[in-house]
């Protein structure tokens, strides 16, 4: 019995009978409270953006449909407002895929602890849906029914209602048992698009029930949508409005003839049962939940550091721990610090700054390997160091006079620092964050820019890096003595930003080679483009992990330490004669802040200008500096000169200040700055003893510093022209052009996630369709020697219409995370100038061409062959021109929606909104001549409609074979197509160039949104 419990027992005395802490229905209670103030209380703001999305496609519907007339050319158009209304009911359905998962990893948490059961969840997911549910569907219905012209009878609207919200809460519960299933939000999406496509194509309509083939009419009797259309259609066309003669000599009424079309029936009975057939699906899929939630686990969590990493991270802290342990004298740690960092200019003696450093601490003093959290460079790798000056820079000295700094006021007059009374009515009434920052700085000095939370570290280096996208600057900035020019100035400056912003699907490598390449410039080859990438791969410690992919934070790839480091190296393969770093080290551990610090001193020493936002620094890295500029809280200067050997410099300023308690031996002088001056976590916002910043005003170090800069300006004018580095761009356009188009082949090479998904999403969508439309296509075999009916119409429409609109909003979809994620690495490219919109523009088109391609030839290949469509030169050809470009404009389209919003959820919603126009107004729901007269301009103007018109009229519009129109009376294919559709076979090569207007539309309209839009806001 011992194999009874992991423990080895077979039981547990103690244990309580009832795994849970109350019975089952106090739990539910419990749970659904939860989930109300979740989902309803604490989500009123979506709830209310629901219910307005839901009025105005009601709305729309209405108005499109608006007055229905009964007549026998109009019975579609009813049919088609059950199909909208049930199609709408699917799409508000989606998000309870997310609904689920933000909640779905804490019910693991709460599942394994034993807090309550699935059923309980997914009981309190199912009841907190119906009052959403209940408005939503009452807003829609009582809007739809009586615009459309519904029959207008208590009865007969009560059950247009019943049925919506019954298809509602079912639709809703399938999509919940989607994201029980599945581990992933991805995979989730991607499910819930394979059932809605699924669903859409069995509903009834795209293809007529009678015409499903038999193997996957199953489909159809399980499928919710062709449930509620059915009940939606026989409770409308079996009502007494629809009870008129087809024809004088007629028995039929027009109702029983449209029901007899599609294949419905009019037995009222097929209403109640689809009701309860709805019910009954909802409840099975709260079973299924319950089951997936109970025995499915969520994906575990992916390691940030590679084992290596971490291994040596473990050995770091435990000689960390034993040099602590050692008791070495501040200065010997000052020393160690100094040998470290190939040798700190305020260990030599004099204290100087700037200028060629002593490297004879390097050859008499202990091997740096020696210290603690070192990690030893090759001789090679520091002689590279070195040497990289053999590429000639412009050495740049920087002065920055008065600086200030506004942004609107988001506190409407209450934050301190809002301009109040000012004369200037540019800054009046605005927050000002910045005041009054003087500095300077000159090649090889190591500036370190240090001040506690919303002192302003950030704002100021943003403002002298050019950086900042919002707000109003007033102040002067120079380089080499001459006004600052931010097309120049791009050119010769690099910025580290704190976050790392990376391409993820390249490797370290090719990172570092696009960026030398795009701001090295013209004149140098690519030999010594690569030595550069090689010096600073050795420089960054990354020459080992240069063909590893970059990756996503948290995921397979590098770890955070490795991603600062490669933004380091980014920046570095530019060659730059400034270099700005906003906290470099944070999230890392000494070891790894050690590594980059060395190679941030490294940098100031081959005289370059280095200016580093830091948060309180450890001992070790503070001495790496040269001088230092302290802000306080608001953006006033406390201190900004020299740091001097051991600090010696500060410390003598700050301790001269009457009361402050001088800094203790062996005590770290940052935190002590940071603690005396208010700048600390626990200092920030108690009342200070002295106003630091108004000492430093009245100082004379103060008036020495404006005289030093002044001086320093005067001489550099002299000695130097204004800077300039000729066009903007260092790379020629056709080089832009190149090496864009190179990055993106290699990052879609490395995103198997996005194109094998949709390529294998592309095989099996054709596979689905060449099942349900098999032979279809092939009228005269439809035929059979009878004349056709509309429904052979009405399938080779219904083909290509849910054909377009999925796929194509499948690739609509599925580019935007990719596109989003690029996006701000765009932002980041952009601003160090490395290459313009449109070649970036036009890489991103053209290698979307391949998979288009084949996204094409899959399609064409298997669905246009078993379908059955005409096997000739013109339809076949127009076919795979138009659906290719098809693809193009819908992959174009979800591209220009994520450039012309701020966030990937607004550039979804509006693709999904205006995807919904597009659908409504396409002319196959409701054919042109039919559209109210104040509608028909959004038929023209949606590119779908051009779509159907080419894929349709092709393949119908000049077929003479005899058909039964919808009115009784025969007359030819081509001849109803004309009329009905308004499709003319000479005009779909037209509809071709017009596609391909409206792709190349997209993509010129994203090149404009990316060069005068930036969502950045800094």
């Amino acid at each position: 019995g011992g194999g009874a419990t992991p423990g080895g027992r077979s039981a547990r005395p103690w244990a309580p009978k009832n795994q849970y802490a109350l019975p089952w229905l106090d739990l539910t209670k419990i749970v659904l409270k939860r989930q109300v103030v979740l989902n309803i209380v604490r989500s009123s703001r979506f709830f209310t953006a629901r219910l307005i999305q839901t009025i105005i496609i009601a709305l729309i519907i209405g108005s499109l449909f608006w007055n229905i007339p009964v007549t026998p050319d109009t019975w579609r158009s009813s049919i088609a407002v059950c199909v909208l209304t049930t199609i709408f009911l699917a799409m508000m359905s989606t998000p309870h895929i997310s609904l689920v998962f933000s909640t779905k990893r804490v019910f693991f948490k709460h599942r394994d602890a034993k807090f309550f059961s699935a059923s309980s969840y997914v009981a309190g997911l199912v009841l907190t849906q119906v009052p959403s549910s209940t408005i939503e569907s009452i807003a829609f219905a009582v809007i739809v029914y009586f615009m459309v012209n519904f029959y207008r009878a208590a009865g007969t609207f009560f059950i247009y209602l019943l049925v919506a919200w019954s298809a509602s809460n079912c639709l809703a519960g399938l999509f919940r048992l989607v994201a029980y299933f599945v581990p992933t939000m991805v995979a989730a999406n991607a499910g819930a698009g394979m059932t809605i496509l699924l669903f859409m194509i069995t509903n009834g309509f795209s293809i007529v029930r009678q015409d499903i083939p038999p193997y996957i009419v199953w489909i159809y009797y399980i499928n919710p949508l062709a449930w509620a259309i059915r009940a939606l259609a026989i409770n409308e066309l079996g009502s007494p409005q629809w009870a008129v003669p087809v024809s004088p000599s007629s028995s039929e009424t027009i109702g029983e003839v449209a029901l007899d079309a599609f294949g419905l029936g009019s037995n009222r009975a097929y209403i109640w049962g689809a009701v309860g057939i709805q019910w009954g699906m909802l409840i099975l899929y709260s079973i299924l939940g319950v089951l997936a939630l109970k025995y499915t686990n969520p994906p575990p969590p992916k390691a940030s550091v590679s084992p290596e990493d971490a291994r040596l991270s473990v050995e770091a802290g435990v000689l960390s721990q034993s040099g602590r342990q050692d008791n070495l004298s501040r200065r010997a740690m000052s020393q160690l610090s100094s040998m470290f960092f190939l040798g700190s200019s305020r260990s030599r003696e004099g204290g100087e700054t700037g200028g060629s450093r002593d490297k004879g601490s390097l050859a008499g003093g202990p091997n740096p390997a020696d210290a603690p959290l070192a990690t030893t460079y090759e001789e090679g790798a520091l002689s590279g160091v070195l040497e990289r000056t053999v590429l000639p820079f412009p050495q740049c000295s920087l002065v920055c006079r008065d600086i200030r700094y506004y942004v609107p006021d988001p506190s409407k007059g209450m934050a301190p620092g809002v301009v109040k009374g000012s004369d200037d009515p540019a800054i009046e009434g605005k927050l000002q964050l910045l005041k009054g920052v003087s500095l300077h700085a000159v090649p090889g000095d190591l500036l370190a820019l240090m001040g506690g939370s919303g002192a302003g570290k950030t704002t100021l280096m943003d403002v002298i890096a050019g950086r900042k996208t919002i707000g109003l600057i007033r102040g002067d900035i120079f380089v080499n003595g001459h006004l600052k020019q931010q097309a120049s100035w791009s050119r010769v400056m690099g910025y580290v930003e704190q976050t790392d912003i990376h391409t993820s699907a390249v490797t370290v490598r090719e990172s570092l080679l696009f960026s030398a390449r795009l701001r090295l410039g013209r004149e140098h080859d690519m030999k010594t483009v690569q030595a550069v990438v090689d010096e600073t791969l050795e420089l960054v410690e990354l020459s080992s992990r240069q063909q590893s992919i970059v990756g996503e934070p948290g995921g397979v790839g590098l770890s955070l330490e490795q991603r600062k480091r490669l933004s380091i190296a980014v920046e570095l393969v530019a060659n730059p004669s400034v270099v700005f770093m906003d906290e470099p080290t944070s999230g890392l551990d000494a070891r790894a802040a050690a590594i980059v610090m060395r190679a941030v001193r490294n940098v100031a020493d081959s005289r370059r200008t280095v200016m580093v936002t830091i948060h309180q620094p450890s001992l070790e890295l503070f001495e790496a500096f040269d001088s230092l500029i302290l802000l306080q809280r608001g953006g006033r200067v406390t201190y900004f000169g020299p740091l001097g050997a051991e600090s010696a410099s500060l410390l003598g300023y700050l301790q001269a200040v009457p009361g402050v308690e001088p800094c203790r031996p062996g005590y770290n002088p940052a935190t002590w700055m940071l603690e005396v001056t208010g700048g600390s976590m626990s200092t920030t916002f108690a009342a200070a003893e002295h106003d630091f910043p108004q000492l430093y005003a009245d100082s004379q170090l103060r008036r020495d510093n404006d005289a030093a800069a002044e001086a320093a300006r005067a001489r550099a004018e002299k000695e130097h022209e204004p800077l300039s580095v000729g066009t903007r761009f260092a790379a020629s356009y056709g080089t832009q052009v190149y090496w864009l188009t190179r990055k993106f082949f290699k990052v879609y090479w490395h995103l198997p996630s996005y194109n094998m998904v949709r390529l294998c999403l592309t095989l099996v969508i054709a596979l689905i369709y060449g099942v349900t439309y098999l032979h279809k296509g092939d009228l005269d075999r439809v035929a059979d020697g009878q004349p056709l009916t509309v429904a052979a119409v009405q399938n080779i429409a219904g083909l290509s219409f849910s054909m377009v609109m999925f796929l194509g909003m499948f690739n609509c979809m599925t580019v935007q995370p990719v596109v989003y994620a690029e996006r701000i690495v765009f932002y980041r490219e952009r601003a160090a100038s490395m290459y313009s919109p449109g070649p970036y523009s036009f890489a991103t088109t053209v290698v979307e061409l391949p998979y288009l391609l084949t996204q094409t030839v899959i399609m064409i290949g298997i669905a246009y062959f078993m379908v059955g469509l005409q096997i000739a030169w013109t339809p076949l050809v127009l076919w795979f021109v138009a659906f290719g470009l098809t693809l193009q404009l819908f992959t174009g389209f979800g591209v220009l929606c994520v450039y012309a919003t701020p966030h990937i959820l607004v550039a979804m919603l509006l693709t999904s909104g205006i995807n919904q126009l597009w659908t409504f107004f396409n002319g196959f729901l409701i054919p042109f001549d039919q559209i109210p007269h104040g509608w028909k301009w959004m038929n023209r103007i949606s590119p779908t409609t051009w779509v159907l018109y080419g894929l349709v009229g092709s393949q119908l519009s000049d077929r003479d074979n005899p058909m039964i129109g919808l009115d009784g009376e025969v007359t030819t294919v081509g001849a109803f197509v004309t009329s009905y559709f308004g499709y003319e076979y000479s005009f779909i090569w037209w509809c071709v160039l017009i596609i391909f207007a409206y792709a190349l539309a997209f993509r010129v309209m994203s090149v404009l949104f990316l060069k005068y839009v930036n969502f950045q806001r800094r």
